[in-house]
């Protein structure tokens, strides 16, 4: 054989532009087991770099660093064009509420309002396509050149513009792709997507549906409902390391503790927060739920325990500290390897969560733990453009509000009553939590990270074991 030929595997691209991809697509052995069998281009910034060397050990697993020059000035207008027809045209809360909130007064705010709804009536979908199809004809080619030859594309970060720019370049050269929706409150908070892909994976039923809806150019045959890769380890064994009695003794909480878990928000969205935790310190000091209750304070990733340094010496609080270093972006954050065994311990050990509309909601729903959401601002009284309120009014929220699956307080009161039925097992919801879990967060049989294989691989092709000859 020439030494300018080799023996090659069928080669599956795949970008990884943030700490969550990491997380749910190598934590979970996507990663690893498709390499079995595919040559496997990952595709990263210098940041994330490391969380790729133990593919070292692989022959057929290359890292490529994507460029991180900032987006041209032209194409991120015509991204954020895209992304405002499509809210106007659906008249997504989300950010109907973030515009129309960033009016600095009433007035201002009622003109925003009045601009948004004549705006509405101006968007329609062929505005999208006319926009996609500028940059399908006119942004330049910046596939590098050891990219060009791979037989499917996928990226885990479909809205970052990195992703983008790369999957319409190589959809250019012919390469199959397929975009994989990271979060549910993508599609109606973070920007347009390409509509071009050959498959998207989604979490469940509701995204399809509303993939289908905001994109109605997409063929309901290329949407694939997977699941969450990174729920599977809900159904698992954790293992010696993460038992009851070890996880316990980590937190330096009784084994026969009752937990109460509190989810931060991150400091922009709730500076106020530390006043909903003190609320909560206070009624377990206070014996209000009883005795042998602990809480656990879990960070969110843009958050640190430093900003609650007002309970942080009551003896009934344990911190669950964010893993990100506080020098580091979320962008360059790596998530531990053992980060989603801690995050299911702690829901399969805690009795309740408490959060303020975040995705920990479906996280605890599928773990059968009772969930608090809390929808008031502490002592301050705030307008609602600056409340926590304005978050169950967000586009995707909209679902857990709506089928009463979660008990939301709107003041100190209402929160101590709801934390307490949920210790003493009376706030479940199950009929509701089975149909949020069910519609929103499919399992498959195989767990999703199976599932996902499954579509790539029947998607590449049934033959892929069979190596193929191509030029180095």
């Amino acid at each position: 054989m020439d030494s300018s030929e080799r023996i090659e595997r069928p080669t599956i691209l795949f970008t990884f532009t943030n700490g969550w991809g990491v997380r749910n697509f190598l934590h979970t052995g996507i990663l690893e087991k498709l390499a079995e069998t595919f040559r496997i281009v990952a595709v990263t910034t210098v940041a994330l770099k490391p969380a790729l060397k133990q593919f070292g050990k692989y022959d057929n697993v290359v890292i490529h660093e994507i460029s991180e020059e900032p987006e041209k000035l032209v194409w991120k207008i015509i991204r954020r064009a895209k992304k405002y027809v499509i809210c106007l045209q659906h008249n997504l809360s989300t950010q109907r509420i973030k515009w129309v909130g960033s009016g600095q007064s009433r007035v201002s705010r009622i003109l925003r309002r009045t601009i948004w709804s004549i705006a509405g009536r101006l968007a329609w979908n062929w505005e999208v396509n006319f926009l996609e199809r500028i940059e399908k004809a006119y942004l330049s080619d910046s596939t590098p050149e050891g990219l060009k030859f791979v037989e499917l594309a996928v990226s885990t970060s479909p809205f970052d513009y990195r992703d983008s720019q790369l999957l319409l370049s190589l959809n250019r050269l012919g390469t199959r792709t397929v975009s994989i929706l990271p979060s549910w409150d993508n599609l109606s908070s973070k920007g347009s997507i390409q509509t071009f892909s050959d498959i998207f994976l989604v979490w469940g039923m509701w995204q399809k549906k509303e993939l289908l809806n905001l994109y109605p150019n997409i063929d309901p045959n290329t949407v694939k409902s997977c699941g969450l890769p990174q729920f599977d380890i809900y159904q698992s064994d954790l293992g010696e390391k993460f038992s009851r009695v070890a996880f316990c003794q980590m937190f330096g909480i009784n084994e026969d503790s009752r937990i109460v878990m509190y989810a931060s928000s991150a400091p922009r969205w709730f500076p106020n927060e530390v006043e909903i935790v003190e609320d909560i310190v206070d009624a377990v000091e206070k014996g209000e739920f009883g005795e042998n209750v602990f809480i656990l304070l879990r960070c969110h990733p843009a958050d640190n325990g430093t900003r609650f340094s007002s309970v942080l010496t009551s003896q009934f609080l344990r911190i669950c500290d964010s893993s990100r270093a506080s020098s580091k972006s979320l962008y360059s954050w790596i998530p531990p390897e053992d980060e989603l065994s801690l995050l299911a311990a702690t829901l399969r050990y805690s009795d309740v969560c408490i959060n303020v509309a975040s995705t920990m909601t479906l996280d605890a729903m599928a773990n059968r733990t009772p969930v608090v959401n809390v929808a008031y601002d502490g002592e301050e009284k705030k307008e609602y453009f600056k409340s926590v309120k304005r978050f169950y009014d967000h586009h995707h929220y909209r679902f857990i509000v709506d089928t009463n699956c979660v008990s939301i307080v709107r003041d100190r009161r209402a929160l101590i009553v709801e934390i307490k039925e949920a210790l003493d097992g009376n706030r479940y919801y199950e009929d509701a939590r089975n149909r949020v879990v069910s519609e929103m967060c499919y399992k498959p049989e195989s767990g999703a990270r199976q599932a996902i294989i499954d579509e790539l691989t029947s998607f590449i092709g049934k033959d892929a074991g069979n190596f193929q000859r191509i030029s180095k």
